[in-house]
């Protein structure tokens, strides 16, 4: 409960937009009423759905949506092959958490691409703490990203504040 279950990416033409990703990513799209066309990502019917969805023209929400792929680079190298724009190469996320990058189809549509490394994989030391003035003093970007807010002791801890 509480996830992402379903993306809805824009385009001015659905016919282009669902040819590219079936071709980029071997999705299944089907038309399901005028203007929303289905997209399966995968065989779990509890996962994420999507759909596209025909504009008048593409507008940057400032959200932004990414596809778990297994090589960035050969994925934007296919993607421009295919008629897109790559606009972000390939480079890595902080914490050796994986690596991004994005690219921009003919209407505008951008899409980013991420290759997640295994949790097993990242090397991040992981610090005991034994008070909130501890976190407080430490480096606050690095623990946010290992230590999960239920876990915390106190509810302050994220937001750089917390009474003892």
């Amino acid at each position: 409960m509480n996830t992402f279950c379903h993306i809805e990416l824009t385009t001015t033409d659905l016919e282009k937009a669902a040819s590219f990703y079936r071709t980029m990513f071997g999705w299944k799209i089907d038309p399901m009423s005028e203007g929303y066309w289905m997209i399966t990502l995968n065989g779990d019917a509890d996962g994420v759905s999507g759909a596209l969805i025909q504009v008048n023209s593409v507008l940057d929400s400032g959200a932004q949506n990414y596809v778990h792929v297994e090589d960035v680079a050969d994925t934007l190298t296919k993607a421009k092959s295919l008629g897109a724009k790559v606009i972000d190469e390939k480079r890595p996320l902080p914490h050796e958490m994986g690596f991004i990058g994005m690219f921009e189809l003919p209407d505008g549509y951008k899409l980013g691409l991420l290759r997640a490394l295994a949790r097993r994989n990242r090397k991040v030391k992981i610090i005991p703490l034994r008070s909130c003035d501890e976190f407080i003093a430490g480096d606050q970007t690095r623990l946010r990203e290992i230590l999960h807010p239920d876990k915390l002791l106190c509810s302050g801890l994220l937001a750089g504040s917390c009474e003892s």
